[in-house]
């Protein structure tokens, strides 16, 4: 989903329905801009990465243990 195609949706039926955006936002950026475009619902893979910056929490599953790295964007 596009922030134009979330602008002509909120454009031509905002008022009769709710906008889910789910895919290709995965950065806060792009979060806002689809939020000031209309859509009020977020379902997201990386909201770690948007919550809590640039870093993403990270488990190990061999050592239990949890942390912070550097996000890397998935190609």
């Amino acid at each position: 989903m596009k922030v134009e195609h979330v602008e002509y949706v909120y454009k031509h039926f905002g008022d009769k329905l709710e906008i889910e955006v789910a895919g290709r936002c995965r950065s806060r950026e792009m979060a806002e801009k689809m939020y000031a475009a209309g859509a009020t619902c977020f379902h997201l893979s990386s909201w770690r990465r948007i919550c809590a910056g640039e870093h993403d929490i990270q488990w190990d599953f061999v050592n239990k243990t949890e942390g912070y790295g550097v996000y890397r964007d998935r190609t």
